[in-house]
């Protein structure tokens, strides 16, 4: 099922009070990486930890997340420097190793809306 791993997401954490069924697979801290707003981040993530460890469905954590972004706009804004620093002590990749993901990511997600739009018409 395409949509399997969200679904597993969203059953994980509706216990929790936090729901999760945005496209993408991607949750709320997901979300708040990805347009480095780092008050929304911390008060998400200290509600519940374990977002940041939950993949999107390109198998993206938020903190790659919010990397991947910065290499996008060509500079990891302060916003997005503290919700790397946040979620987690791992080195930062580089610019041309962000970059290279990001566009995998692009290519990903580009291949799973087709995949959708296939099944739709059937």
């Amino acid at each position: 099922d395409l949509y399997s791993t969200t679904r597993d997401t969203r059953a994980r954490l509706m216990s929790g009070g936090l729901v999760i069924d945005m496209a993408g697979g991607r949750n709320s801290l997901h979300l708040a990486a990805e347009n480095g707003n780092s008050e929304a981040a911390e008060v998400l993530y200290r509600a519940c930890p374990q977002l940041a460890e939950l993949e999107d469905l390109d198998g993206a954590r938020p903190r790659d997340v919010a990397l991947r972004e910065g290499a996008r706009a060509a500079t990891i804004s302060a916003g997005r420097k503290a919700v790397v620093d946040l979620l987690g002590a791992e080195p930062i990749p580089s610019q041309e190793e962000l970059r290279a993901q990001a566009q995998a990511d692009v290519a990903k997600g580009r291949k799973r809306l087709d995949l959708v739009e296939a099944a739709q018409k059937v």
